[in-house]
């Protein structure tokens, strides 16, 4: 079941989650490339970088294979960040979750808004779908973030992505 078109949204107390369209792409390029966040990306994405990362955002979204979103405010068109799962693996029902969002809004507790709502939606679209979280240990935010929603460590450790350790959300929670 794919998502496209202005059709598909959710909306909270302060967000609406949409799906990303290509005039994202400089705004997007903005929040991949933000100097604050040295824990999550090591070497800046370049514009053709991102659009082709867009791109296959938006296509996996039509095809069913992925399921992200915007993140905007409920008053405006502002990207403030994406949320989204990706890296699905039909054979062991595996999918990491990714979530971004622009410095200036962050400690407001928009993201832990945002993951409260987009959970249940990718219960409707992936049924069953364990959703794992790979996170920096150095990531307080983050970690915090995952806790609240449910995730637990595994005890795993990235050695291929920067010492990153491995969160899970069980089927039937979120």
């Amino acid at each position: 079941m794919g998502l496209e078109g202005d059709a598909f949204r959710i909306a909270t107390a302060r967000l609406r989650l949409v799906l990303p369209r290509l005039e994202d792409l400089s705004s997007l390029h903005l929040l991949r490339n933000d100097p604050a966040d040295a824990l999550r990306r090591t070497t800046p994405e370049s514009i053709g970088e991102v659009e082709r990362k867009l791109h296959t955002i938006i296509e996996d979204n039509r095809e069913g294979r992925g399921f992200s979103l915007a993140l905007r405010g409920a008053d405006d068109d502002r990207l403030l960040g994406m949320i989204g799962i990706w890296r699905i693996d039909a054979g062991t029902r595996t999918g990491e979750i990714g979530y971004e969002l622009i410095a200036d809004r962050r400690g407001e507790g928009l993201m832990q808004e945002a993951m409260a709502a987009f959970l249940p939606a990718l219960r409707r679209h992936f049924p069953g779908l364990q959703v794992e979280a790979w996170v920096h240990p150095d990531n307080l935010a983050s970690l915090r973030l995952l806790r609240k929603q449910g995730f637990v460590p595994t005890g795993e450790t990235s050695t291929e992505d920067e010492g990153h350790d491995r969160y899970l959300l069980e089927p039937d929670r979120g």
